[in-house]
């Protein structure tokens, strides 16, 4: 009865063995490929990630131009400027050749010079987030 049993046990160790080795290799295969996908996956992020910090790159350029010293002091120059020809437009405008009068005003040059002006002002209000922006 003894050698019956040790047999059958041989025998269930045998089987279970078999069984055991045919899922070990069921479970490596599906790990070999989750492992190739995870490498396609990894490749995908190294893309993007060498996209995203060229573009990166690219804005912090722009920004540090924008942010130079040398570029805030002669944009601060080109502000002046523009706002002296301005009045002297509008003084030109008002065409004081003989005396004050709303009726010799041209409006139109007016209209220009305020059109132009609410613009710089836009423009300024950008650039002064833009910079912002880049300081935080």
């Amino acid at each position: 009865m003894i050698d019956f049993v040790c047999v059958l046990s041989i025998i269930l160790e045998l089987i279970l063995t078999y069984i055991l080795i045919v899922k070990i290799i069921e479970l490596e295969k599906h790990v070999n490929g989750l492992n190739q996908k995870l490498f396609e996956i990894y490749e995908l992020i190294l893309l993007v990630n060498k996209k995203i910090k060229n573009t990166i790159s690219k804005i912090n350029k722009v920004v540090s131009i924008l942010t130079n010293r040398k570029f805030i002091t002669a944009r601060r120059i080109i502000a002046l400027t523009v706002d002296i020809i301005q009045v002297i437009i509008f003084v030109r405008s008002l065409n004081l050749s003989k005396g004050f009068n709303f009726k010799k005003i041209n409006y139109k040059t007016l209209k220009k010079l305020f059109i132009a002006n609410t613009l710089r002002g836009i423009v300024r209000k950008i650039l002064l987030n833009v910079s912002k922006l880049a300081s935080v």
